[in-house]
């Protein structure tokens, strides 16, 4: 298609001049025409149009050279093997000498893009014509005579050569494409060439591809010089239905084949003139008069209704206009010349919602006038496409899927090619989603499609345009509109279990109320609460509950009995069905229920009732009343940081009679029952009390990089009270508080890198060695302090009996 790139069309002036039929300062009508403009009364019907422009280049048959209609200086001719066919250009041009040269024996010929500079029987020089254009100013010139110019900053002087109408000014050049010749015509229009070889030849083939030809041969004979070049070969398809879109092919008829070429050129406004609207008007400073006496032998032949997205036939015969101007339903006008034959077009319908009636119009030029045809036709809808989600699509998670049913109802295959989502966040934020699609859908065909989405938590509008490829190639879009999506954190739904006693004994009614709330719309729910051999139930153990809208609660009561002592499990599972999902979602929970059976009697204290997540919580329990290994689990959101007693996961050990304390936090937001059970010896053991602690939902790590940072504090404190209290002490005492401070300052370190669990050890580790130097130096301080009392007291004592001593004497030295 190389070949084509020089061919341009442009979209062609209708109007021909007015014949001595109508005046010359108006154009007569009749019918309802399509003009070209959109300056005309505003009560005008305008519509905008996508422009096509059918030109036939060539008549043509099954083999051998044929010439274009229109050619020009790329190419004039086509060579036709069968489909195969190969852009030519054929000239000859006679060698024309300077007039004022000085060397009669040396002239020039312009074949095609091509200056040949040539002797009478050799070629001596070949340059192209050149895209660039030099600096070229034009200081004197005589016609049949010398010129002075300046190019590129230098003078220059040419000779006139009478057939090219203008001065050569050779330009000294050694490598191929460097700058040969400058042209100027005496209306001072330049062209360059670029030199490509200097053969001294009388016949030359160039070497390799010049743009845009693939083979040339240049000769001279008789003081004349002919090229032939060959463009780029293609293999055309045979039709004898014009398609409306960009195409080159063969047209055949019964028994005639032409070479035709449809471009698209642009778009245009046309204004819609009727008699009924106007008897004189003015479009685009062009005067148009009705005269119902006139008309033009045209013809137009469309179906009266077709399926929207299919194709239909429509014929048009010029007549006796000069040519033609078709507006089509879609938008596309097309332009056609009088080439003395009936234009048989497939024409692509678009693609209505509903079913529609449309107009076509057909307008006839010619240089008496301008005549129109209007025929009016029901386009039925043929393709649906609907969303099945409802107008809000959750993501669970950031995912999920959009559900769409293509529906082809017309006779003919299509295809779909693409989806686009285009969504705006709240913030306005816009982004736009590409789904490649490659689904064939035959006549009465539907099928669905799943369109996989991934985003972040928010809420997005937006459209969602599906791309439909006809069996004719032509691609239309379908928009559905006001698409919302809201993207939802993983777990849209949460349940709540309530029991009722909270600590059951053997033989007690058992209530369990299970309270869910969901953040999106859910259906198809089944709730079952399924227990351990300890609760017998009572009633159903499952219930169903067709739907629930979005931020709706829903709550369940199932009644079982203690049957006997143990931690009865109970594992609560809720089944369910998110809009737009294929697939089913389970969610579960599991408590544990103490059921009494042992005597004794377990105490439980608690520091705070109302704590935000990663807060430290502290506890005491006190078992007594019996004897034996005591094992105290606590809920499984709850972790156990610190414990006078055997941790082990969620769980603490000690030996009854007696008492632990327990500092912990909690993870996940919630009212939360402690202790989950206790036992003594395997034994259930009912609390004489339980404490409810209610979770507010704070950032977690927030909470608990608060909570470490403060007992860094709190330690930090107590190391700098020790160490200015063991100032004096041995060297190994004053090494441990080395270690110390080095422990305090990694797990500084762990918290910034918020390592909070390897933080929490050391810290542990920390406090334990303060502990025990706190313990060896006050009571190192306090045996000092008990020396230097003695000593003290010695010192007074000794000093006492020093003076009575004195005292005793001091009489005898009396008078």
């Amino acid at each position: 298609m190389a070949a084509l790139l020089l061919l341009s069309i442009s979209f062609p002036n209708v109007y021909a001049q007015p014949s001595t039929a109508q005046p010359l300062d108006s154009i007569r009508y009749n019918g309802t025409v399509l003009v070209r403009g959109e300056e005309a009364p505003s009560s005008f019907h305008l519509i905008e149009a996508v422009n096509y422009v059918v030109d036939v280049m060539a008549e043509i048959g099954d083999m051998g050279y044929y010439p274009l209609e229109e050619g020009n200086i790329t190419y004039n001719a086509v060579l036709v093997n069968g489909t195969n066919v190969t852009f030519v250009l054929k000239d000859l041009s006679n060698v024309s000498r300077p007039a004022n040269g000085t060397d009669n024996l040396t002239g020039y010929a312009l074949v095609g893009p091509f200056l040949v500079k040539a002797s009478s029987d050799k070629i001596l020089q070949i340059s192209i014509l050149s895209k660039r254009r030099p600096t070229v100013e034009l200081l004197e010139a005589k016609v049949d005579g010398e010129a002075v110019a300046m190019i590129r900053g230098s003078e220059s002087r040419g000779s006139w050569v009478s057939s090219l109408d203008g001065w050569i000014f050779e330009v000294n050049w050694t490598n191929e494409g460097d700058l040969s010749e400058v042209l100027v015509f005496k209306n001072n229009t330049i062209l360059s060439f670029n030199g490509i070889i200097k053969p001294l030849a009388s016949e030359v083939e160039l070497e390799g591809p010049v743009d845009p030809y693939t083979y040339t041969k240049l000769a001279i004979q008789d003081g004349k010089v002919s090229l032939l070049a060959y463009g780029s070969s293609v293999n055309l398809t045979v039709t004898n239905r014009l398609p409306i879109r960009e195409f080159l092919g063969i047209y055949a008829l019964s028994d005639r084949k032409y070479l035709v070429r449809v471009d698209r050129v642009g778009s245009s406004t046309y204004t819609i003139l009727s008699q009924d609207r106007c008897d004189t008007c003015i479009v685009d400073g062009l005067t148009f008069v009705s005269d119902p006496s006139f008309s033009l032998d045209i013809g137009l032949d469309a179906p009266s209704e077709g399926i929207g997205g299919t194709s239909i036939e429509v014929s048009v015969d010029p007549g006796d206009a000069s040519n033609l101007t078709l507006l089509l339903p879609g938008g596309r006008s097309v332009f056609l010349r009088n080439k003395g034959f009936k234009y048989l077009l497939k024409v692509g319908l678009p693609l209505p919602k509903t079913e529609i009636v449309v107009p076509i119009y057909l307008t006839g030029f010619s240089s008496d006038g301008i005549y129109g045809i209007e025929r009016e036709m029901k386009i039925l809808k043929a393709y649906d496409i609907r969303l099945l989600n409802r107008s809000r699509v959750f993501l669970v998670g950031g995912r999920g899927d959009l559900h769409i049913l293509a529906l082809n109802v017309g006779p003919t295959p299509l295809s779909l090619i693409e989806a686009r989502l285009n969504l705006t966040t709240k913030r306005g934020d816009v982004l736009s989603l590409k789904f490649p699609l490659s689904i064939q859908l035959q006549g009465n065909e539907s099928q669905r499609i799943l369109l996989p989405l991934s985003l972040p938590v928010g809420d997005y509008r937006g459209t969602l345009e599906i791309y439909v490829e006809d069996s004719s190639g032509e691609v239309h879009t379908i928009s559905l509109g006001d698409i919302s999506v809201v993207s939802t954190s993983e777990n849209p739904l949460n349940a709540l279990i309530a029991i009722s006693p909270d600590l059951p004994s053997v033989g007690d009614r058992v209530e369990i109320k299970v309270t869910f709330t969901t953040m999106v719309p859910i259906s198809k729910i089944l709730i079952a609460v399924n227990s351990s051999d300890e609760l017998e139930p009572v009633n159903d153990t499952s219930k169903l509950v067709k739907d629930l809208p979005e931020g709706s609660t829903r709550e369940l009561t199932f009644t079982f009995r203690a049957a006997s002592v143990g931690p009865a499990v109970v594992k609560v599972v809720i089944y369910y069905s998110i809009e737009g999902e294929a697939s089913e979602r389970i969610y579960t929970k599991e408590i544990k229920i103490p059921i009494g059976g042992i005597s004794g009697r377990a105490l439980v204290e608690i520091s705070k009732r109302q704590v935000y997540v990663g807060e430290q919580v502290r506890l005491k329990i006190r078992v007594e009343d019996l004897s034996g290994n005591v094992t105290v689990e606590f809920p499984a959101k709850m972790s156990i940081l610190e414990a006078k007693g055997r941790i082990r996961g969620n769980s603490v050990e000690f030996v009854a009679p007696g008492e632990i304390e327990v500092v912990g936090s909690f993870s996940e937001r919630g009212v939360y029952t402690i202790p989950t059970y206790i036992s003594v010896n395997g034994s259930l053991l009912i609390p004489s009390n339980t404490v409810t602690v209610k979770v507010e939902g704070k950032s977690g790590q927030e909470s608990l990089e608060k909570s470490l940072r403060s007992r860094l504090a709190d330690l930090r404190r107590r190391f700098k009270t020790l160490k200015e209290a063991s100032g004096g002490l041995d060297p190994q005492v004053k090494e441990k508080m080395s270690e110390i401070e080095g422990m305090l300052e990694e797990a500084k370190r762990l918290i910034n890198l918020a390592s909070y669990g390897k933080a929490s050890e050391i810290l542990n580790r920390a406090e334990a060695e303060i502990s025990s130097l706190e313990e060896y130096t006050y009571s190192s301080l306090d045996e000092l302090m008990n020396s230097l009392i003695y000593f003290l007291i010695g010192v007074g004592m000794t000093s006492a009996i020093l003076l009575a001593i004195r005292l005793r004497r001091r009489p005898e030295h009396g008078s």
